[in-house]
């Protein structure tokens, strides 16, 4: 990566990415990248101080351990801290490796599909010509704009991406594309009961219900209630009740429970582990509890789903 002044542009953008790309660097008080076109999907992620970005039209602040999902053919600019250092990493991924976004790409123009001929035999009536595919909507742009904590899961694959831009190699290559492929789904991950990508962008969760999942998820085994995943949300149980009833249609604790629930139906699943332990390392205090929410969520006790996983006939 190359610097001009405070202008730092990223070879990504200058080259025409083959694999899955990943960088670091860091920029100096008042560094800026771009303005650009955005030629491929990129995972930003801001490690330390803070970025401004500006998309088209909208601008956003990313803070550190943040990061935001820029996608091909937006004009792209961002500005970083004026006034202390910018760490930031980044994976980009070439659109030909993710089909599932392909419907997001704005940098060129959808065409018609070529329609086979029709075989000269009458009376065949002429093929009716296919009306054009629309273009996607300008207001997406601004609905793919996810800025969200960057969670343990999304570092690591960070480092390994960054230790593998080492191998120059076929071995290499196939590597960074897995670990890009990985970063893209983890970041895309939908949350409960989102079915698909698109669903996943649409809901836009807000920053408190994200660390809310991500500190339930950290502490499934502790004792943990409303106060203090609120308190890691940075709201009010009352104001985090109403995010969650609005955009996940569940309360936090029905949440944490149902979270709890699919960890210990995972254990059964992938573990020899007995029923007892399986619900105390999970959170619930009697294995009593874990049987009947399982057989609330799942129709099934915890004996029985094993055995189904197990290929035994249930009970």
């Amino acid at each position: 990566m190359a610097q001009n002044g405070k202008n730092i542009s990223e070879t990504i953008q200058r080259q025409q990415v083959a694999d899955a790309y990943f960088g670091q660097v860091a920029y100096p008080p008042g560094g800026t990248y771009g303005p650009l076109v955005q030629a491929n999907f990129q995972l930003v992620i801001i490690e330390s101080a803070h970025a401004m970005i500006r998309v088209n039209t909208h601008r956003l602040k990313v803070e550190a351990r943040q990061g935001c999902l820029l996608i091909p053919g937006q004009k792209v600019y961002i500005q970083f801290a004026q006034t202390m250092r910018t760490e930031h990493t980044w994976c980009a991924l070439h659109k030909a490796s993710l089909p599932a976004l392909e419907a997001l790409d704005t940098s060129s123009t959808p065409t018609t599909p070529t329609i086979p001929p029709v075989p000269p035999v009458p009376p065949v009536p002429p093929v009716p010509p296919v009306p054009p595919v629309p273009p996607v909507p300008p207001q997406i742009v601004s609905e793919v704009l996810p800025v969200q904590p960057v969670g343990q899961m999304l570092g690591s694959l960070m480092r390994l991406g960054l230790a593998s831009m080492e191998s120059d190699g076929p071995d290499g290559v196939r590597l960074r594309v897995h670990l890009g492929l990985a970063m893209f789904h983890a970041w895309m991950m939908p949350q409960e009961n989102a079915t698909s990508v698109h669903v996943h962008l649409h809901l836009h969760l807000p920053p408190p219900i994200l660390l809310a999942q991500q500190f339930v998820t950290a502490n499934l085994h502790e004792s943990i209630d409303l106060r203090q995943i609120a308190k890691a949300a940075g709201v009010t149980p009352n104001h985090l009740v109403r995010l969650f009833s609005r955009y996940l249609k569940i309360t936090p604790s029905r949440y944490l429970w149902k979270k709890r629930t699919d960890q210990g139906v995972a254990l059964l699943r992938d573990t020899g582990m007995n029923l007892g332990e399986i619900a105390y390392r999970v959170g619930f205090r009697t294995p009593f509890h874990f049987s009947r929410l399982t057989r609330q969520h799942y129709g099934l006790s915890p004996r029985q789903l094993r055995k189904q996983f197990w290929g035994h006939q249930t009970d």
